[in-house]
């Protein structure tokens, strides 16, 4: 689990894995991965984990992960929930009022058409926008400014 800018990886680990389990990651009650067990079978120690990585392209990966566990012969068994969060990028205004500059955001990556952006008052730089850019969703805090030059536009692809 944890919080986690899009661009970045959520890495899981399934630990005391076996050989002879199959292993399903979950995102709710949705399947999304099936991965097989490592080590011997019926047996496992702490050196048999899987790790599965989950890159963060979009705020709506957020939720509970879960891993469900079967063998085939037992009933499945869910075990272990990881709560992955999507950080909104920041805009800290460091460097310029570029939108696009990376260094003026908390992600360290300008935001894309699947970020959620927070532009906070109490900055040093408000954000101009001066090329067509896009984001899922964008909170401007009381006391903050977000200007878009006129012949260029702001698509918010979220809601």
């Amino acid at each position: 689990g944890g919080n986690y800018c899009t661009g970045a990886t959520a890495r899981l680990a399934l630990t005391n894995t076996r050989a002879d389990q199959t292993y399903t990651i979950r995102r709710g009650t949705t399947d999304i991965a099936t991965v097989n067990g490592i080590g011997v079978p019926v047996q496992s120690s702490n050196s048999d984990t899987l790790w599965y990585d989950i890159p963060i392209t979009s705020a709506t990966q957020a939720g509970t992960y879960s891993v469900r566990t079967s063998n085939g012969a037992c009933t499945p068994v869910i075990y272990g929930n990881a709560v992955i969060t999507i950080a909104p990028n920041t805009w800290n205004g460091s460097v310029s009022t570029a939108w696009t500059n990376a260094a003026n955001w908390s992600c360290g990556v300008a935001p894309d058409a699947n970020s959620t952006v927070v532009i906070p008052a109490g900055v040093p730089r408000m954000p101009v926008v001066t090329s067509n850019v896009s984001c899922f969703k964008v909170t401007v805090n009381p006391g903050a400014t977000l200007t878009v030059n006129p012949t260029f536009r702001l698509t918010v692809t979220g809601n």
